[in-house]
Formats: C-alpha cells, structure tokens, sequence
C-alpha cells in the first residue's frame, strides 16, 4: 500500500481476501464511490480496505483530508459500517485511549482530562454516553484486553461466547498463566476478594444509593457517584461493580432456573424474604392506588349524572312556571324542605319551618288554585303540634 496507516486506522482488521477481490471489481466497474480519508500529515486515517483495491486494480484513489481529532473520526466512522455492538465498541473505545495515551499510565489515571475523543471536557462517562454503552463496559474491555490472554480475548471479541463482565472479573482475579480459554470455566469463577471494601459499611452505604440507577440502567458517572455520597472514588467503584454483578446474577438466574430459598445460606435467605416483602409491599401499594383512582372516577361519573338530573329538573320547573318571575322555591327553601321529609329527620323545629313553607307556597305550587277546605269549623293546622294534636282529637271521636 503507497499509505502508512494512522494507527487509528489500523486497529480495524482489513477484509478477508474473498470480499477485497469483490470489492476491487466493483471499483474496476463503478469506480471509486467513496474517496479515503487521510490526515494532514499524509497518513491513512480512514478507507483502508478501500485503497488497498485500487492498488490491486492500479487505480488512484480519490482523497479527502479531515484535520480533526483522528481517533473520534475513525470510531465514528466504523461504528455502524461495522455493525459493532456494545462489547465491539467498548473494546474499540479502550484501544482508542491507549493509542492516544501512547501507554502513559500515569495519563490513564486522570479520566477527565486524558480519556477523551472530543474535546478536554469531556469526562469517560460522557463518552460512553455518547456512543450508547457504560462506562463500566469501557474498564471491563480494558481489563480484558490487557489482563486477558488471547484465547479469552477472542472468546469475547470475537466468538462472543462469554459475556464481557464476566470475563473483566475472571482476568482481573486470575493471572494469565492461570486462565483458560473455557466458557463455563470463567463464567463460573468465583472471584477472588482482594479487599474488604465490597462488605465495608461505607460500600454498603453506597450501593444503596446507586442501586436504583443500575436497576434502571442507567449510565453512572463514578466521580458523580462519590461527590453525591461523600465517599471516595475506590468505595463508589466497589459499589458500583457489586450492584451491577448483583443484577446480572439476578438476570442469570431467572433465565436459568426459579431460586430454591432452602439452598441459599441464612444471610441470603433473610435477603430474599426482605425482597419479597418489599415487592409485595410494593404491589399492595400500587393496587391500593389503583382501587383509589377507580373509586375516586366512579365518584366523579355519579357526580355527572347528578348534575344532569338537576339540571333536567331545574328545565322542568322553569317549563311548568308558567311565565312566573319568581320561581315557586329559593334553594335555601328546597333543601329544608328535603332535611325535613328525610326519614332519619327527628328534629320538630325542622319539620314546622318546612311545614310553614309549603303553606305560604301553596299558589304556587298549587296551578288549581288556593286549597279548599273540607269544612269550615275545621281551620288548617299552623304548625305540626297543631296537626298532631286535630289527629288525636279525630281519632278519639271515632
């Protein structure tokens, strides 16, 4: 190739031989679509497999010069023509960083400053971010690909047989002459504790708190994280890896088979149960405010009924007025006569101010005319005692 790569450029692996002919024939026939991309200083930063063709066919190749940041470029660029996925990107991610550290561990340790891709605000939370993935995929990819032996490294990158996370603890916890290249073997490893601080109250504080934002999924910045908490940065990344091992295990586990309470210790038995007993006070919660929002809509139905039956009857009493400018009731009238004809009504006084009221009403009420009476030594009762009183006195002359 006339190009000497940008190293950049050369973390992509080139076409197998097969699709580089294909790839030259179609440039033979239909030319070159798209033009290589090189950096100001002449090196091939982005269409490697692309002029590899045309020096197979002798064709010079179209180019184009991009004088940003190479490193954003060819990630960006190779992101979805390669259909990566998250562990794809998260190894991809790591060897950009390495190429533009150049290998300074001392740069490595200052995250917000040395791990960028854009621009030196940019913290390796907001990268990650950016491209969709966690931060925490970043460090695994990193573990893997500088503790990991090539076997496992392949069984991850490339064969994808074992998750990432898995492999990150496996390599972290068992040294390179030790590791084997076996699936099960590294997703049944049962990692080593070097330090105490997964179990330390202050790990425990913290995994409280971030315990929600990984049940949710969301990306957790770990200088974020120990600002929030008060804790250093070491206690907040044990918090974090432990949460998030916590739910893979869950995630794994339901996959596999429901969990026997009775093989569990007595530790991980009383963490069950309080599980269950926050889950189920948690459904209780929900369904309590579920029977609350349906009674509180049927209220609010009756309600409209209500309201349409009163208004109906107030069109019917408006109807057979007859033209009158006074309405046969005022409200205060109609709602002491309601109280007095209840049958849980045992108050006299009521029921006389309303017995008086429908009295003096009665032209009104009445389209027949004033009421006639049966006999004229017998005058109409003023109050309810009157009333009671000319009952008795009828019932004794029967």
């Amino acid at each position: 190739m006339r190009y000497k790569l940008h190293p950049a450029c050369a973390v992509w692996p080139p076409m197998p031989a097969e699709d580089l002919a294909a790839l030259a024939d179609d440039i033979k026939v239909n030319g070159l679509r798209e033009p290589i991309t090189l950096t100001p200083d002449g090196l091939l930063l982005d269409g490697r497999n692309r002029a590899t063709a045309c020096d197979v066919i002798g064709v010079e190749p179209t180019t184009t010069v991009y004088d940003g940041d190479p490193h954003d470029f060819s990630l960006s660029m190779n992101r979805h023509r390669r259909h990566m996925d998250k562990v794809d990107i998260a190894f991809a991610v790591q060897s950009m960083e390495t190429l533009r550290h150049g290998g300074d561990r001392k740069s490595e340790k200052i995250k917000s400053v040395n791990t960028l891709l854009k621009s030196p605000t940019k913290t390796r939370a907001q990268i990650a971010k950016d491209y969709g993935i966690g931060e925490y995929d970043i460090n695994d990819a990193k573990a893997v690909a500088t503790k990991g032996t090539a076997e496992v490294i392949d069984l991850v990158k490339t064969k994808k047989a074992v998750g990432l996370r898995a492999a990150a603890n496996y390599v972290r916890h068992t040294p390179k002459d030790r590791q084997v290249a076996d699936p099960d073997t590294i997703r049944n490893a049962s990692p080593q504790r070097t330090t105490t601080a997964g179990e330390s109250s202050a790990t425990v504080a913290v995994r409280e708190y971030v315990r929600p934002l990984v049940e949710r999924g969301d990306q957790i910045n770990v200088q974020e994280v120990a600002k929030a908490t008060g804790y250093s940065r070491i206690i907040a990344e044990a918090a974090i890896a432990a949460e998030r091992g916590r739910q893979e295990g869950i995630a794994e586990a339901i996959g596999r088979v429901p969990i026997n309470p009775s093989v569990l210790s007595k530790t991980a038995q009383e963490k069950l149960a309080a599980f269950e007993r926050r889950l189920r006070a948690q459904m209780e919660a929900e369904f309590e405010q579920r029977v609350r929002a349906e009674v509180e809509c049927r209220l609010a139905a009756r309600d409209k009924r209500d309201d349409e039956a009163i208004e109906q009857a107030n069109a019917l009493v408006l109807h057979h007025s007859f033209g009158r400018s006074k309405l046969p009731l005022t409200p205060q009238e109609y709602y002491a006569l309601l109280w007095a004809l209840h049958p849980d009504n045992n108050d006299p006084a009521k029921a006389t101010a309303a017995f008086v009221t429908v009295r003096q009403k009665k032209l009104l009420l009445c389209d027949e005319g004033p009421i006639k009476r049966k006999s004229d030594d017998a005058p109409l009762p003023k109050t309810v005692a009157d009333l009671m009183a000319m009952r008795k006195s009828k019932s004794k002359v029967a």
